[in-house]
C-alpha cells in the first residue's frame, strides 16, 4: 500500500483541484460539481505528507499541484477521472517520475527519500 498513497494523494489533489494555492490540501475543488472537501479529508492530506521525508514530500506536492492543474471536467461538472488521469500521465509525466520512489518514512519501504 505504501506506493500507492502518493498516487491516493495525487487523486485527491486533482479533486481538490482550483488554482492559486501551493499548499495542495488546501486547494478548492476542481469542477464546480464536486463535492467540497472536509476539513477531516484536508487535515488527513496534510497528515499523509507528513509521513514522508521533505525531500518527498516537495516531489509529491508537485506532482499532486500539477494534476490539480491538469484536471478536467465532464459534461456534469465533476472531475472526469479518464480524461485527468489522462492529461496527467502527458502533463505531469516528470513528477510522476521524481515521486516514483517515495513511501512513507518508518514504513519499512525505502528511506522514504526516493532514492
Amino acid at each position: 500500500m505504501n506506493r500507492l498513497l502518493p498516487l491516493a494523494l495525487v487523486v485527491g489533489a486533482s479533486l481538490l483541484g482550483g488554482c492559486g494555492s501551493s499548499d495542495v490540501c488546501s486547494r478548492s475543488k476542481s469542477c464546480s460539481a464536486d463535492p467540497d472537501f472536509t476539513e477531516s479529508q484536508r487535515a488527513e492530506c496534510r497528515n499523509n505528507l507528513a509521513s514522508y521525508s521533505a525531500d518527498c514530500r516537495s516531489k509529491i506536492e508537485a506532482l499532486a499541484n500539477c494534476a490539480a492543474d491538469n484536471a478536467k471536467c465532464g459534461s456534469d461538472n465533476k472531475t472526469d477521472p479518464i480524461a485527468t488521469g489522462a492529461a496527467v500521465a502527458e502533463k505531469c509525466a516528470s513528477q510522476i517520475q521524481a515521486a516514483q520512489g517515495c513511501t512513507p518514512q518508518g514504513d519499512g519501504g525505502s528511506s522514504g527519500d526516493g532514492g
